[in-house]
């Protein structure tokens, strides 16, 4: 599958472009890379902007990048094509791989892929540094003296430890590292030549940080700390390809798609993919963030329409556009009738005013920016994620924003008892574009842009 230029018509290659190069030229990102698939065919893949500042090199469709929690598409994978092999179990107990974690007899492969275990927030670990490394040991020890967040298939919470353990497992099971068994059964047979593991290459994109209106040089993340769930590497050229592999029945068998497809429960989270559905229509995607880097996987398996955007640009220090959104863009350019189209294309325009969740939003705000969380405006869960670190953290990248001056409601969607919005905030300093959950009562369930890694 090689690299076109473009492969669409002028009209729809020129829109993708603009709203591309307009985030290129507003400073959102030095560095973007886009591709576009449909079937076997790539449509679309071209870069904008600078892979390396420092050297002016130009991003382009096979720049590579850090690619985030889009690793877990391909930790997934890897289990369930053990578990084709028969050599193991979706619902074997963890213990009888990673025994050295407490309570892995009580928690199933299947509950680790559904990000349904309650294993510890391992975030928690005193003293524990993304960008230092850990031995596995002393970093399994340090999680096993923090409690369980709930009893295993009882609830859904993402955390990264799900698939960190769930590369483990593949190691344990193949008898070699992550990155070998990816690359002997998924990378080499399907020539995805420009990826691979952290701990063993680096990206060709440098990544970079947002400090108040500065993009700095962000600090490299050790692996020892990724693994199974943000340890990959890849272009966007490669993750179409995997993309158009994965859903046209070259990697896994129509069950085993069908399993990594599908949420676990209630949640909309299925193994290494979120499912939204809208009527008949189904949108599966992922986002990814690490140091310096930011991803989107965006998939609509019915018109075999695959987007890919990746960024060199972090937002874990001051928020930045999510690639989420470019990507929701993309697809309204090539989908304006699909169900997913329509709610993209409402992200272009604001939606009617609501004073009331302004106010709401306007008193979250100023609570990040003092570190003061209402714990009561905010569920369990999400105040169990707002640990005093990431508060600290929070309140420097939000405060260093300036005064808000204006919210606008770019998109809402409904899904399940919750309310997701995505909002256009108007800063001294810039605007941002921030992507938020709320339950029906009101409080705060999830913000992008406050969690660590995703």
């Amino acid at each position: 599958m090689p690299a076109p230029a473009s492969g669409l018509d002028r009209a729809t290659s020129a829109r993708i472009d603009a709203l591309a190069q307009r985030e290129i030229d507003e400073g959102h990102a030095p560095g973007i890379s886009l591709g576009v698939g449909r079937g076997d065919t790539l449509l679309y893949a071209r870069g904008y902007g600078e892979a390396d500042v420092g050297s002016h090199v130009p991003a382009g469709p096979e720049t590579t990048y850090a690619i985030g929690s889009l690793t877990k598409q391909f930790t997934a994978a890897a289990i369930l094509l053990l578990a084709q092999d028969g050599r193991l179990s979706i619902d074997d107990a963890l213990s009888a791989y990673v025994p050295e974690l407490s309570g892995s007899a009580e928690i199933t492969l299947r509950e680790l892929l559904q990000q349904r275990s309650g294993v510890p927030d391992y975030t928690r670990v005193p003293g524990l540094d993304p960008t230092r490394a850990i031995g596995w040991r002393a970093f399994i020890d340090g999680v096993n003296r923090l409690p369980a967040e709930f009893t295993p298939g009882s609830a859904y919470r993402y955390n990264n430890l799900n698939y960190l353990l769930l590369g483990k497992v593949v190691e344990r099971v193949s008898g070699a590292s992550l990155g070998a068994f990816i690359a002997k059964r998924i990378a080499r047979p399907l020539r995805l030549t420009s990826s691979g593991m952290l701990s063993e290459r680096q990206p060709e994109a440098a990544g970079y940080t947002s400090v108040g209106n500065a993009l700095v040089p962000a600090r490299r993340w050790d692996p020892s700390l990724l693994g199974g769930a943000g340890g990959f590497l890849s272009s966007v050229v490669d993750l179409v390809h995997w993309d158009a592999a994965l859903f046209g029945g070259r990697v896994l068998s129509p069950p085993s798609l069908a399993l990594m497809t599908t949420p676990g429960g209630e949640e909309s989270y299925a193994m290494g993919w979120v499912s939204e559905r809208r009527g008949e229509e189904q949108l599966l995607w992922h986002n990814g963030e690490l140091g310096g880097f930011q991803a989107m996987n965006a998939v609509l398996p019915k018109r075999e329409l695959f987007v890919v955007v990746l960024e060199n640009v972090d937002g874990l220090h001051a928020p930045t556009l999510q690639p989420d959104v470019l990507a929701r863009r993309i697809i309204a350019a090539l989908e304006p009738e699909s169900a997913f189209g329509e709610e993209a294309a409402a992200q272009e325009h604001a939606l009617p005013a609501d004073p009331a969740l302004a106010e709401r939003v306007t008193r979250w705000v100023a609570q990040f920016e003092a570190a003061r969380i209402d714990r009561a405006e905010v569920t369990p869960e999400m105040a169990a994620a707002l640990t005093p670190d990431l508060v600290r953290r929070t309140a420097a990248a939000w405060a260093a924003l300036g005064a808000l001056s204006g919210i606008e409601i770019l998109g809402r969607e409904q899904r399940n008892a919750l309310d997701v919005y995505i909002l256009r905030l108007e800063f001294a300093r810039g605007p941002f574009v921030w992507k938020i959950t709320l339950t029906r009562d009101g409080k705060l369930a999830g913000a992008g842009d406050l969690e660590p890694a995703r």
